[in-house]
């Protein structure tokens, strides 16, 4: 990594290894000694989230790939439509597949962020069960959210969302348990 310095005479100078103290007094009289600092922050680096910052590019890369086929499977499950039973399709081949030639495989990406295939297809498989079961085009108001526990990546249903499944869930069971008796 290059050191970038500011000198005060002479503009940029990337070949410099330490900084540059200016030799021309300052507004007090004195020379100052070190002006800046060793490394250089960029609001979006300040701004940018903790969680986002443990993450390499490449991660993040693979954790979007992993988010779309996630959302595509679940926001579809249940869809009448042929274009997006073909995505739906794609994404479920894509997880389904154990091959870790390519880089950007399901076992590879997992493996990159620490997750368990087999727990990821296992989880999905049941949201997208109950996605089904519950009659409806899928869920078509999903929040694609990740969080991040430590290391462990967890996609999961906005709150709202989670809130209002369940209510349905409760008023379901009453009807079947009220139609029983």
């Amino acid at each position: 990594m290059t050191n970038i310095v500011l000198d005060s005479l002479q503009g940029w100078d990337e070949q410099a290894t330490n900084p540059v103290r200016p030799q021309s007094p300052n507004v007090s009289g004195q020379v100052s000694a070190n002006f800046i600092t060793h490394e250089l922050l960029l609001p979006s680096q300040y701004f940018t989230p903790a969680s986002e910052r443990l993450l390499s590019p490449e991660q993040r890369l693979m954790l979007a790939i992993l988010e779309d086929a996630v959302y595509t499977v679940l926001k579809y499950a249940g869809t009448r439509n042929r274009r997006t039973q073909r995505l739906v399709r794609d994404a479920e081949r894509w997880m389904a597949l154990s091959d870790r030639s390519w880089l950007f495989s399901f076992e590879n990406i997992c493996a990159v962020l620490g997750l368990e295939a087999e727990a990821v297809r296992a989880r999905l498989r049941r949201l997208q069960l109950r996605a089904e079961r519950l009659g409806s085009t899928g869920l078509a108001k999903l929040a694609n959210q990740h969080r991040v526990v430590g290391r462990q990546h967890r996609v999961v249903l906005a709150p709202s969302i989670r809130r209002r499944l369940r209510a349905q869930e409760k008023a379901r069971a009453a009807r079947q348990q009220r139609s029983k008796s």
